[in-house]
This record gives structure tokens, C-alpha cells and sequence, in this order.
């Protein structure tokens, strides 16, 4: 196993441990069978339905990007669930603040493996974050190149800044703590979770009519396992953060 598919595999499983821990800790052991289920059948179907159609098609038949078409309906069904569940309800309520807000860096170490493919040419140096120099790569958009020298994807950086920073805040102070930062916050990092998707889809391999890049870097690495499983399952996690703190903020503030 290379330190790429090794920092995916820690993602992975570390994500699946914490979404047990919580529904063990704070909502109730009798619900962990369910969610480890529902877990089990995102992986199921990664592996066993989007993987084969997404290999083959390189995530784009025809030109037109397919993957959004695997990925909103388990977005969909998470989202449903947490808002419509006791189980949502439970863990919106009794989580703490700076354990939410601590849990979000985590979509900085799902790019630690983006970056070692990135060094190994197999995927694009515009999904760097903006800290990272990179060798020259061109973005042609409405008939203009622009040659670009960082990377674009703030997703990672933003969260590992700002996610800890929030929930030391939270864990001293927690009622000093504004409810608009949080509102901010959560509104920062849907912007840029979704970005960085948008990012992917558009870097997808030719023919893709969404692509505007001039590089033969993509991210079909991530089309095939374990990446499939880091795109359709370990992503979701940003979206669940977000919705148990919408819910906390709606219901509970």
C-alpha cells in the first residue's frame, strides 16, 4: 500500500469511527447498529454501483460529467435522515460546539493524499490549496488562458485554520461564542466543500464539455477505489457537520 491509498484508508475508517463514537456517545447504543448499516450500504454502493459505470465512462459519457448523478442521492438520503430523525435530533443537541467545530479540520486531511498525487502526476495541481506553489497550469474560461501558479482549493487550509480556532473558542467559552460566527462558518464551509467538488468535476477526464483546464493531469484516481469511496462516502461528512450545526443553531441557540 503507497502513503496515498494509506492516508485514504486512515480517512475512511477514521471517519466511520466517528460517526459510530457519536451516535454511541450521544445518541443512543441501540442506533448504532442502524447507522453502521446505512455506512455499509454507502460503501456498498460506491464500490458495487457508481465504481463500474464511473471506471468505465471515466465519469463522463458523452462529455456531460455523471458523478453528481451518483453522488446527490446519498447527500440527499444523509440530509433527510439528520432532519427528520430522533437520531439527527439527539446528536444536533448533545454534541458539543467545539466538537463540531474541531471535527470540520478533517476535510484538510482528506487532501493529504491529493497532494501525494499530485507530486506522482496523477492528479491536477489546481486541487492544491492556495498555500501551495505549483508547477505552471492553465485555466481557459470564455476564450481567455490564464496561467495559474497555485493551487485553488481553500476547502482543507480554510477548515484546519478556522475549525480549530472556533472550537478552542467553544470549548472555553461556549456561550461568548456569537451565533452569527457559526452561521458564517457553516456558510464558508458549504461554499467551499462545494468548490472543491466543482473542482473535481471539472478536471474530470476528456471528453468532459465541464472541463477548463489545459492539463493532462485529472482525477479519475479518484473514480476507482479507495478514491470512489472518499468522494461518495468520506466527503459526506462535511455536508453532515454542517446539517447537525444548522439543526443546533435552528433548534437548540
Amino acid at each position: 500500500m503507497d502513503s496515498a491509498s494509506f492516508w485514504l484508508w486512515f480517512n475512511l475508517w477514521g471517519i466511520f469511527a466517528l460517526e459510530c463514537h457519536w451516535v454511541y456517545t450521544y445518541d443512543a447504543p441501540t442506533h448504532l447498529v442502524f447507522v453502521v448499516l446505512i455506512n455499509i450500504g454507502t460503501w456498498v454502493y460506491a464500490l458495487i454501483v457508481a465504481q463500474p459505470v464511473l471506471v468505465v465512462t471515466n465519469g463522463s459519457p458523452s462529455g456531460i460529467p455523471i458523478l453528481p448523478v451518483f453522488y446527490a442521492p446519498i447527500t440527499a438520503f444523509y440530509m433527510y435522515f439528520l432532519f427528520n430523525s430522533d437520531t439527527g435530533n439527539n446528536l444536533a443537541a448533545d454534541i458539543p460546539w467545539w466538537q463540531l467545530l474541531l471535527a470540520s479540520a478533517y476535510r484538510y486531511v482528506m487532501e493529504i493524499p491529493w497532494g501525494i498525487n499530485m507530486k506522482r502526476g496523477r492528479m491536477p495541481w489546481g486541487m492544491a490549496s492556495p498555500l501551495v506553489k505549483t508547477p505552471p497550469y492553465k485555466l481557459e474560461l470564455f476564450g481567455k488562458v490564464t496561467t495559474l501558479t497555485r493551487g485553488l482549493v481553500v476547502d482543507g487550509v480554510s477548515s484546519v485554520i478556522l475549525g480549530p480556532l472556533l472550537a478552542t473558542w467553544a470549548y472555553v467559552d461556549p456561550l461568548s461564542l456569537p451565533s452569527i460566527i457559526i452561521w458564517a462558518y457553516q456558510f464558508w464551509g458549504l461554499l467551499t466543500l462545494i468548490f472543491a467538488m466543482l473542482m473535481l468535476v471539472t478536471h474530470l477526464p476528456e471528453p468532459n464539455r465541464t472541463r477548463v483546464w489545459a492539463t493532462k493531469a485529472d482525477t479519475s484516481v479518484l473514480l476507482k477505489a479507495p478514491g470512489v469511496l472518499q468522494v461518495l462516502f468520506a466527503s459526506q461528512l462535511g455536508f453532515i457537520i454542517h446539517a447537525l450545526a444548522i439543526i443546533k443553531l435552528r433548534r437548540y441557540s
